[in-house]
């Protein structure tokens, strides 16, 4: 059995430096289900999630999810999710 909701991968991003990124932004109601974190390099590295809009985990349309490294190339972020039906 899945533990998780059923959902897609809506976005994977490894930022180069130590700047925001965006990672997703969305064009309907998106519900974020996970979001896993890797580092794939040999040293330690911190993060940073930024959540601009809805409520909980909830994106709105327009809303964004941003994250940050504190190392340049060494985390990758898989965003998943389900997004609204558009009917």
């Amino acid at each position: 059995m899945n533990p998780y909701a059923p959902s897609s991968l809506l976005a994977q991003v490894r930022p180069s430096n130590t700047t925001a990124a965006t990672a997703f932004t969305a064009s309907l109601r998106t519900e974020i289900t996970r979001i896993l974190v890797a580092n794939t390099s040999a040293s330690a590295a911190t993060l940073r999630l930024f959540h601009l809009d809805g409520a909980g985990i909830t994106l709105l349309p327009s809303g964004t999810l941003g994250v940050r490294s504190g190392t340049g190339n060494a985390l990758t972020f898989n965003v998943y999710g389900t997004v609204a039906d558009a009917r």
